[in-house]
């Protein structure tokens, strides 16, 4: 299932920035830590961020790409808020590359968006194929 494979994308793409804000934490947070290290390790993570973007981007094209036949209004919907949830978190991740204080701008817009695909995944598929392609949890970018 395409949303499955851009959700795994996603995941696997926050889970690394998540890694090197833990990485850098320490030093970006420490008052002695002089600017230019700073911003350097700011750049670490947009770099990070960037680097997710182009698999992250292509997923989403396939899920673009899923037929929703016309005579089946279900399906369209759940395809629509799908790519509405994931199109988010593109644009979350877009913003990380561009700023690292986007991590700190974070909404729950994400969140809402992923819970309304899940709600439409699940008019339309059987719950084990809806809970595989969209786990139960919170998101990050």
């Amino acid at each position: 299932m395409a949303v499955a494979a851009a959700e795994r994308t996603s995941d696997a793409s926050t889970a690394r920035i998540t890694a090197v804000v833990r990485y850098a934490s320490p030093q970006l947070d420490a008052a002695g830590t002089p600017p230019a290290v700073q911003r350097s390790l700011e750049q670490l993570v947009e770099q990070a961020a960037a680097q997710a973007l182009p698999a992250m981007r292509q997923r989403l094209r396939a899920v673009e790409a899923t037929a929703a036949p016309r005579w089946r209004p279900s399906l369209r919907e759940a395809k629509a808020t799908c790519l509405a949830y994931l199109r988010d978190r593109v644009r979350a991740m877009a913003a990380v590359a561009a700023s690292y204080d986007a991590l700190a701008e974070r909404t729950d817009a994400t969140v809402g968006t992923r819970e309304l695909a899940r709600a439409a995944l699940r008019r339309v598929a059987p719950p084990a194929r809806v809970e595989s392609a969209l786990p139960r949890r919170g998101v990050s970018p």
